[in-house]
């Protein structure tokens, strides 16, 4: 195996989180014929707003004798997806690796929960003196980017009408939660249901929201189906009466 200036693809998509892989330049070797096993790993954004784009981030790597893992340098990297309610992977797009390619990029837009995973072909580089090194195909685990509803939410201060609209959403049940807790953007807050409505044909909502003595925060919920996670207003509202 030759090994000067060895990168190549490691599948990684992430919300976006860098990869902790260390993968380091090759310096020379014997020439010789080699094959390795690549490997294809795969990170994507977790959830994206309908109508969003998420990032799909790949690499692919092997192992050589020395025990450190590189980029290969050949062969083609494909991302395919299984959207909601499909049987069969489809492609989205391909990139040739070469000895220039380190991490790829994918921008994609799912209408709906969608699997994704990289299919690296396998490849044959050939060094200045003819020697080879080759590696064997190779597919990436799966990622899932869950899509939530738009619920094109917006709060009239006016008439404190809390209302919106979801998109093929029609006479279905839109929650309204409530909240006193200090921080309504914290993980830790705690929500309760105050109020189920049922959307239109159309699947509009609107409710007028009470104003307290205490600080008290609002917002809408869709619960997850039908290849959405569970979705949330835009935003939180909250109201007190002083």
């Amino acid at each position: 195996m030759k090994m000067n200036s060895l990168r190549r693809v490691l599948l990684l998509v992430v919300a976006l989180v860098a990869s902790t892989l260390s993968l380091v330049g090759l310096s020379s070797a014997p020439a010789s014929a080699d094959t390795f096993n690549g490997t294809a790993e795969v990170r994507a954004t977790v959830a994206v707003r309908q109508g969003g784009t998420a990032t799909v981030q790949g690499r692919v790597t092997f192992v050589a004798p020395d025990s450190q893992r590189y980029y290969v340098l050949a062969g083609t990297a494909t991302l395919q997806q299984l959207a909601y309610g499909a049987s069969a992977w489809t492609t989205v797009s391909s990139q040739t690796i070469t000895q220039d390619t380190e991490d790829l990029t994918w921008t994609v837009r799912p209408a709906k929960n969608t699997q994704y995973r990289v299919v690296y072909s396998g490849g044959t580089y050939t060094w200045p003196d003819s020697s080879t090194d080759s590696w064997n195909p190779a597919t990436s685990a799966a990622v899932t980017v869950g899509v939530a509803r738009n619920l094109n939410d917006k709060y009239t201060k006016r008439t404190h009408v809390f209302q919106g609209k979801v998109a093929a959403y029609g006479r279905k049940i839109v929650v309204i939660q409530k909240s006193t807790c200090a921080d309504p953007k914290s993980a830790s807050c705690k929500w309760k249901t105050y109020k189920k409505l049922r959307t239109s044909a159309k699947g509009a909502w609107s409710l007028k929201l009470p104003f307290n003595r205490t600080n008290t925060h609002f917002r809408a919920v869709v619960k997850a189906g039908s290849g959405y996670i569970t979705s949330y207003s835009t935003w939180v509202i909250s109201t007190r009466r002083y």
